[in-house]
């Protein structure tokens, strides 16, 4: 932890980081799918995991924007070997959408770009939190999240598989790291950053994707 935040702050001190829109959650991701893969034909269970990153408004009426948001899956390929993958999470088929209303939040998070098409969706309970910005500050964020991940004839770890299948998830707000964002103005893509860093330093790999 203590060279996770030292990284931050590194980070910070290159001008990697961006005031921030609104403000930064931070999350870190289970999931889990029993699916039919159709090139092995066979049913095969599949376990990531990861983090989520996003940078939101919260506005009365509850339709919370978010202004951008990133996401790293990782875990074991088929073969054993530890791999991650990046998203970016903002084009028109990949993206994320925060619903909060009242105490309640829904969350989707999606990626329907080929050689991806996996999908998550979340609910949870919010409360006022302070996330680094004090006590004074306070924005709505669930503490943990939980829901499916669903996918849809495409791969999740590994490049052989074509998934068909769901499974649960869950999504628990990285406290630490949402609160150093916050307080050193950080942009989404600098936490996902430290958070590459992490598992590049276990020796995790990012998949290679087709050309």
């Amino acid at each position: 932890m203590r060279k996770l935040l030292g990284l931050t702050m590194v980070l910070a001190v290159l001008g990697v980081c961006a005031p921030s829109y609104g403000y930064i959650l931070a999350y870190n991701v289970t999931g889990a799918v029993k699916a039919l893969d159709w090139n092995s034909s066979k049913i095969v269970n599949v376990s990531v995991k990861g983090y989520l990153v996003v940078d939101i408004n919260s506005n009365d009426s509850g339709s919370n924007e978010v202004n951008d948001a990133q996401m790293v899956l990782y875990g074991k390929d088929t073969i054993g070997n530890l791999v991650y993958y990046k998203d970016s999470l903002n084009k028109s088929d990949e993206g994320a959408r925060w619903y909060t209303k009242g105490g309640v939040v829904g969350v989707d998070v999606w990626d329907h770009n080929s050689p991806f098409w996996y999908e998550f969706v979340m609910t949870g309970n919010v409360k006022a939190t302070d996330v680094g910005l004090g006590a004074n500050s306070k924005k709505l964020a669930a503490s943990s999240l939980s829901g499916s991940l669903i996918t849809w004839w495409d791969r999740l770890l590994d490049s052989s598989q074509d998934l068909y299948g769901s499974g649960a998830a869950t999504m628990m707000l990285a406290t630490t790291q949402t609160k150093a964002a916050n307080q050193g103005s950080l942009s989404v893509d600098a936490v996902i950053s430290t958070f590459i860093a992490g598992l590049e330093a276990k020796g995790y790999h990012p998949i290679v994707l087709p050309g």
